[in-house]
């Protein structure tokens, strides 16, 4: 935890470059990939996930586990933030959209999960950068309260059933 790293598709990125260069009339474009904290960006994606539930279901909905984590009181960032295994998006026409586009910076999607240790979990997936297929994070937000109808909310918000 805490320590740094990259992320880089370098064929993506060089075709990136050469746009850039076209564009702007260079003849060399140069990259550099920054060096990241892991432990910042786990608590980015936290604190993402954790204000796009509340947005799209309400505070009511469920019972956060992220808000020590969000308010750096926990360390036990991992245990809810993560890459998500290609198994749980691929085929999936709502999250699949992540997977392709252009000109997006940044996808999330999320809803509650119906099976196994997460069932009645509140979960997003976010992709930052989709545009150099960087990986698709899973983060786990909270618990749907008990009595809460999560397919009343969302049909009376959006006209759509969760699952």
């Amino acid at each position: 935890m805490g320590k740094s790293w990259t992320y880089q598709q370098r064929d993506r990125l060089d075709a990136i470059a050469k746009e850039v260069g076209n564009e702007k009339g260079a003849l060399i474009v140069q990259t550099q990939i920054g060096v990241v904290s892991r432990e910042d960006t786990l608590r980015f994606l936290a604190k993402t996930a954790h204000a796009w539930a509340v947005a799209k279901f309400g505070l009511d909905a469920f019972d956060p586990f992220l808000a020590d984590v969000i308010l750096n009181k926990a360390d036990d960032i991992e245990r809810y933030v993560g890459d998500a295994p290609r198994y749980l998006y691929e085929g999936m026409p709502e999250i699949g959209d992540l997977m392709e586009g252009e000109g997006h910076m940044f996808r999330i999607v999320g809803g509650r999960e119906h099976i196994g240790a997460l069932s009645d979990c509140v979960f997003t997936l976010i992709q930052l950068y989709p545009m150099v297929n960087s990986p698709v994070h899973l983060v786990v937000v909270g618990k749907v309260k008990p009595g809460f109808d999560m397919d009343a909310r969302m049909f009376e918000r959006y006209g759509e059933r969760t699952q």
